[in-house]
């Protein structure tokens, strides 16, 4: 008799361990495919983790473990849902994230083969009918049947919704004919045209020989904004391909995959691509693609790092600075360059980070010689990098007097680029038109129910939402709390920087790109080929418009606000900052000479002007001695241990009791540093007080097993949450 041991499919860490279940029909059962079965008295969808063979008769083994066991109701998949080196995978990030197996399963899976019951309800394979020939003779044939078995035959195979229904018919009774069902694969790329592979200059070819014939396993290609980085990209993955090896590609945004792909899809036949925004079917097909073997390229964002390739033999993680790569929003809070290195136990592939911005941590690797460091110092074509002009926002005389946002240089650059039909990028590393609404009389701000922070006014749909919870209102008329109609939408986001436009620039065409957008990933396509296409002259957008994108037409870039981020209370906001800056004045002047106009209030300031002149050194220089001196990453690691819960006074002595149970525990161990509890910048979130305790180590290792300790000691504490997210990205 088998017992079989099932993860099922709630996330909750107390059920994050196996059940028993035995299964009495005659199908077998794989290791690692989902099944049907009864937990807590209502179905569930779960995994089959083990399979245990038992001399015991099932009455003997139900005495014997002294629990009631259930048998299991049905076998969704016939085949298992992960290879083996995936299965491990799993494992490895569930222990390493202090995250329940299930909830890996989930990141790893597209919808349609999630380990959920609902998952039985999204797309499946679909299927599309043909008609073939299946004999030739046009003996007793009317004229209109020998047409369309001619039109068949010589196209060997037809759509059947292409063929009249009344002929078919009759071809099929006469046996002239016959239909069969072809899989439909619902992925739509447009065609693209082929092209040659680019001549290399002298720094590509240097990089391109050291990551082939090197030793290391892990390269930082690092170049300036234009330096060709991309071609360096094609060209190593094609000599990998040549050797019967699949490459992974990973782009930052959702966006960029699309540009990626086209890229892609330009020089390689067998592309496919990963991202969230797919819908299931198209992500379902594509999912099935790659584990059968019909692909040599994956292309996509975060959660590609995941496609079941076989033979991997590189690994891209293009923009590797960008925060995007760590998921924050749900278990587990993976990354992706982690997962990567996982994987290459298995594979023994190469890894390529492209940026012109590497993050400290990976930037200190290079230095140390953990990393090769490659270098493209030149832009293509030895094009100069942008001129950049930083205006002081404090001087009253640099203020335009058509708009209290812009300044009379920014304006007039616009200008001068209308003139000469040549494109302009603004950046507004904020979404919506004003990020409050205040009332003028008494000061009362309107703030989300929820989570306690000012709602963000929306003139698209005249809406206030808050942009945590997404809780959204109708914009108000008058205060809720003195009644006064005195309302004022106070500072500005993409939506407004857009209308300003509009008014100062009526002829201009303008195009917004911003999350609010990219919600719909068709229509983030059609403004990015838009504008590639010169069919608009401005693009105004949040930092999705600074990654990546090649506009050969744009020669000016405006920086709305640069301080925006410096405000933020994180360890990495100089970091964001300098990085959002570098890369969005790199948008300009890709063919054509270009210029930077930077506004900012701190002009002075060292984040500021080491952006400006694209300094990445002098800027390293000076942030790495900040991480040294407060002890932060790369000079320790860092895990956040998060509480939650609706009470305040709960949240605050589980917050306290934490901090003493980790005194107790790292009392006498050196180098582990125990910060809080303090408040979240945003203490309340979706309807739960949240407090922080950070933790800062040298060695995961000693950590780990309290780490697992304390969730064994928290897991007893009723209507309170404790989450682990392991080196974040967002510790405030």
């Amino acid at each position: 008799m088998k017992v079989y041991e099932v993860l099922i499919e709630y996330t909750s860490s107390n059920l994050d361990r196996l059940f028993s279940y035995f299964y009495e029909k005659d199908d077998p059962i794989q290791l690692l495919s989902r099944v049907i079965v009864p937990f807590n008295n209502k179905l569930v969808c779960g995994v089959v983790i083990n399979i245990n063979q038992v001399n015991e008769t099932k009455e003997e083994y139900i005495k014997k473990t002294g629990f009631e066991i259930k048998n299991i109701s049905s076998v969704i998949d016939k085949e298992p849902l992960l290879n083996e080196e995936l299965a491990n995978l799993s494992l490895e990030i569930a222990n390493y994230y202090f995250a329940p197996r299930i909830s890996v399963f989930f990141s790893m899976l597209p919808p349609s083969l999630k380990p959920k019951l609902s998952s039985q309800n999204k797309p499946k394979i679909a299927y599309e009918s043909f008609v073939k020939v299946i004999d030739n003779n046009i003996d007793n044939l009317t004229k209109k049947q020998i047409d369309l078995l001619n039109k068949i035959s010589t196209q060997q195979t037809i759509k059947k919704s292409e063929c009249p229904t009344s002929i078919l018919s009759s071809l099929i009774q006469k046996n002239k004919v016959e239909i069969f069902k072809k899989e439909k694969n619902r992925m739509f790329f447009e065609t693209i045209e082929k092209t040659e592979k680019l001549t290399l200059n002298e720094e590509q070819k240097e990089c391109f020989d050291k990551i082939l014939n090197g030793t290391k396993d892990t390269y930082l290609l690092e170049g300036v904004t234009g330096s060709g980085k991309t071609e360096v990209y094609l060209q190593v993955a094609e000599e990998i391909i040549k050797k019967q090896k699949t490459v992974l590609m990973l782009v930052p945004e959702i966006s960029l995959s699309y540009l990626m792909v086209k890229r892609f899809m330009q020089r390689f036949e067998r592309v496919a691509i990963l991202h969230s925004k797919l819908t299931p079917s198209q992500r379902y097909d594509e999912y099935r693609r790659i584990k059968q073997g019909q692909v040599d390229i994956v292309i996509g964002a975060r959660s590609a790092v995941f496609a079941p390739l076989e033979n991997i033999g590189l690994v891209i993680l293009d923009e590797e600075h960008s925060e995007t790569y760590k998921q924050e929003d749900q278990l587990p809070y993976y990354h992706a360059l982690d997962v990567i290195k996982m994987r290459q136990k298995y594979h023994n592939f190469k890894i390529i980070l492209g940026s012109a911005t590497p993050s400290l941590e990976t930037k200190s690797r290079a230095l140390k010689g953990i990393y090769e460091q490659l270098y493209l110092k030149k832009r293509i074509n030895n094009l100069p990098l942008p001129k950049v002009d930083i205006v002081d926002l404090t001087n009253k005389n640099n203020i335009s007097s058509e708009s209290a946002l812009l300044s009379n240089s920014l304006i007039e650059a616009i200008k001068n680029r209308l003139t000469n039909h040549q494109q302009s990028i603004l950046l507004v590393n904020r979404r919506g038109h004003s990020p409050y609404v205040s009332c003028r009389e008494c000061g009362y701000v309107i703030k989300c129910p929820n989570c306690q922070v000012a709602l963000t006014y929306h003139y698209m749909n005249n809406k206030l939402i808050c942009h945590h919870c997404n809780y959204e209102v109708d914009m108000i008329t008058k205060c809720p709390k003195c009644n006064s109609n005195k309302v004022f939408k106070g500072g500005f986001g993409t939506e407004k920087i857009e209308l300003e436009i509009k008014k100062i620039f009526p002829e201009a065409r303008v195009l917004r790109l911003d999350s609010d957008i990219t919600r719909k990933v068709n229509l983030t396509n059609k403004i990015i080929n838009d504008f590639s296409n010169n069919e608009a002259d401005i693009l105004i957008g949040t930092q999705i418009i600074a990654k990546g994108h090649d506009f050969e037409n744009v020669t000016l870039v405006g920086i709305v606000l640069a301080d925006i981020g410096l405000a933020i209370p994180s360890f990495r906001a100089n970091e964001r900052t300098f990085n959002l800056i570098t890369q969005a004045i790199g948008r300009s002047g890709r063919a054509k000479k270009g210029e930077a106009i930077v506004q900012t209030y701190n002009k002075n300031n060292f984040v500021i002007k080491t952006a400006c002149r694209q300094d990445y050194m002098s800027f390293y220089a000076t942030e790495i001695k900040l991480r040294k001196l407060l002890n932060n990453p790369p000079y320790t690691f860092m895990c956040l241990l998060l509480i939650s819960g609706k009470k305040y006074d709960e949240v605050e002595d589980a917050s306290d009791e934490v901090k003493r149970y980790l005194q107790t525990k790292f009392n006498e161990i050196e180098n582990v540093f125990i910060v809080g509890p303090s408040e979240m910048f945003i203490k309340k979130l979706n309807d739960l007080y949240r407090k922080k305790i950070i933790l800062k180590y040298k060695d995961y290792n000693i950590v780990k097993p309290i780490i697992n300790d304390l969730m064994l000691f928290f897991a007893k504490k009723r209507n309170l949450s404790l989450i682990i997210n392991v080196n974040p990205h967002e510790d405030y």
